[in-house]
């Protein structure tokens, strides 16, 4: 599976009517949810007052979504949806939102 596969997230769906069969959909708006969480974190802190506005934090919100990306998706559940709902978008928006929460989690299960 190449990396464009891999964010798109060809799922298979039961097509009925017509030819019927199985067929796959891209649902690529999980990873997208994931992205504005941990973009919408970064404005989040600077509305707060916590941290200041940096463009250096935008650009590690992507790389942070990038990285718990695979995680998230595994072990949110989204991997075994069938249907793209707005409750699941929100899912991955909020694990978005926390991805330090969850890059912490990754490291304690890296050995050291």
């Amino acid at each position: 599976m190449n990396l464009k596969e891999y964010f798109s997230l060809p799922t298979a769906v039961l097509v009925l009517g017509g030819k019927g069969g199985v067929t796959t959909q891209n649902q690529p708006v999980f990873f997208l949810g994931v992205l504005l969480g941990a973009l919408s974190k970064v404005a989040y802190d600077h509305f707060q007052g916590t941290t200041p506005f940096a463009w250096g934090s935008l650009v590690i919100a992507v790389i942070g979504s990038f990285a718990t990306f695979p995680t998230i998706y595994k072990n949110a559940g989204l991997s075994r949806v069938g249907r793209l709902t707005f409750a699941k978008w929100c899912v991955a928006f909020q694990y978005g939102l926390f991805w330090q929460v969850v890059f912490q989690e990754i490291g304690k299960n890296i050995p050291h």
